[in-house]
């Protein structure tokens, strides 16, 4: 139930003629000194807005826009922030960046993919980008579309652990996690499409397990043994992490 106080913050923001950031908190009744610490306010639009006497203390700022007109003196507190602002002249990167987090079809975000690595010259911005996207996926096809565009000066940075992300993302499609003989690994999910992903896959660490899947799989092929295709791959990334079983 929303009360009247909120309510009304709502009316006056639906109202304003001015939707800058600073505006917008004080029309929420926000508090810059104390409501902004420690928050994602990752890939906000702070052009035109005065930033002046906020704290955004340990507060995540990457991917914010600013230009010119966004004011910040020695008032604003970003102690402990994670910053990588995006500045307004690039603005258009960010429009791909929004078309890319918001496409459902693979087939799409691969072609806008290509289209952001080909044509837009800020790879710090890009992998950091990809990751936040990674990062909060649950696709495991997705997670391995998304590494193939790392840029390769990032690519290979202990901090993005792209296997890690593939594991908690097909983690999440086992219905049960018990021990590893009693384990039902019947995924919720179709594996075929994740491993023609990483058979095309430009990420060293996604190549080097497909090539340990495909030779597993010739082998199990050669004995004449059964193939799983989920359990050959899951068990090749247990051998990583053999805790998410525990």
């Amino acid at each position: 139930m929303i009360d009247d106080e909120s309510e009304k913050a709502i009316e006056n923001i639906i109202e304003s003629d001015d939707w800058s950031f600073n505006v917008l908190v004080q029309l929420s009744k926000l508090d810059p000194k104390k409501d902004f610490r420690f928050l994602d306010l990752s890939d906000l639009d702070l052009r035109g807005a005065d930033l002046r006497g906020f704290d955004f203390t340990g507060a995540d700022l990457r991917g914010c826009i600013i230009d010119e007109t966004t004011l910040i003196d020695e008032t604003t507190i970003v102690q402990d922030a994670k910053i990588d602002w995006i500045e307004g002249k690039k603005i258009p990167i960010v429009e791909k960046m929004l078309q890319i987090s918001s496409t459902p079809n693979n087939s799409s975000l691969h072609k806008l993919l290509t289209d952001l690595s080909a044509n837009y010259n800020s790879p710090r911005h890009i992998a950091s980008f990809l990751w936040r996207l990674i990062r909060n996926t649950d696709s495991p096809e997705k997670v391995v579309i998304l590494s193939n565009y790392l840029p390769s000066s990032y690519a290979d940075e202990d901090s993005f652990d792209v296997l890690g992300e593939l594991e908690r993302a097909i983690n999440k499609k086992i219905p049960s996690r018990r021990s590893r003989k009693t384990l039902n690994r019947s995924p919720t999910m179709a594996i075929t499409p994740v491993i023609e992903e990483m058979a095309e896959s430009s990420n060293k660490d996604v190549m080097s397990i497909y090539l340990k899947y495909a030779e597993t799989k010739e082998d199990l092929v050669a004995r004449k043994e059964s193939i799983n295709d989920f359990e050959i791959l899951w068990d090749i990334l247990m051998e990583r992490h053999p805790t998410f079983l525990n």
